[in-house]
């Protein structure tokens, strides 16, 4: 005879979310056919938003687009629509009013329970998310410049030593003449 184990709330049909903690219940649907955001029937997982963000970074090119950018192309009504409709098609057991797309993005860098691997699918490791991600931090500060190659480097450095060398000679004009 098998216990039924108990979620964090004392209640067998509520649980915690590995991720970000918030309570998720446990109702799964029967027969259910759904490939994306399919509702758990154990105690241990993901609530519905953090399962959002899981789906998207596994979607190639998805996943290198908002690493880059960031999650906040994901409060678009229209591209957190595109998602439903993708899920809808996949089948799904969430409903879209059931997605807190704030959530998504205020628990936009929390980490996973398990790293994203390369797959057929998904060309891009946890890694290389990550090096999209500091790159994309940097563009979105708009302090990111392309770095100079070396001809750049060296005409801007003869101009600037030019410049230099102009305004020595105006404050200290040469005695001997």
């Amino acid at each position: 005879m098998s216990e039924k184990q108990l979620g964090l709330f004392g209640d067998s049909n509520r649980t915690s979310c590995l991720r970000c903690g918030r309570a998720c219940r446990i109702a799964p649907i029967a027969n259910s056919q759904a490939r994306m955001l399919k509702r758990g029937d154990t105690p241990k997982g993901l609530c519905v938003n953090c399962a959002v963000h899981d789906q998207l970074r596994h979607l190639y090119p998805a996943n290198l687009i908002l690493a880059r950018s960031g999650p906040q192309a994901l409060l678009l009504p229209h591209i957190q629509q595109q998602f439903f409709n993708i899920c809808k098609l996949a089948g799904t057991d969430a409903a879209f009013d059931e997605i807190d797309w704030g959530a998504i993005g205020a628990n936009w860098d929390l980490p996973f329970p398990t790293k994203l691997k390369r797959t057929a699918t998904n060309p891009v490791s946890e890694e290389e998310l990550a090096g999209s991600r500091l790159e994309g931090e940097q563009r979105r500060a708009g302090t990111y410049k392309e770095p100079l190659t070396e001809e750049d480097y060296q005409a801007q450095r003869q101009v600037a030593i030019s410049n230099f060398l102009d305004v020595v000679r105006k404050e200290k004009p040469d005695e001997g003449a």
